[in-house]
């Protein structure tokens, strides 16, 4: 594989893809800050962040303030 293949290249953390998992697993396209609280056990501010953090690197949209 070519170096810039690799770079170009994202993985999820342990995290993100134990979330991702768990709203497929329950059918959920469209989630909430909740959901994210539900199957990570992070509280408030950190699963705000966490959330803000995958909509940044484009693996979630954010469809209005709260979804």
């Amino acid at each position: 594989m070519r170096t810039n293949e690799m770079v170009s290249r994202k993985t999820l953390g342990r995290q993100a893809a134990r979330l991702l998992a768990m709203l497929y697993e329950r059918g959920r396209v469209v989630f909430r800050v909740s959901d994210v609280v539900d199957i990570t056990s992070l509280k408030g501010t950190s699963a705000r962040s966490f959330v803000r953090k995958l909509v940044k690197r484009g693996v979630a949209a954010r469809l209005q303030p709260g979804l």
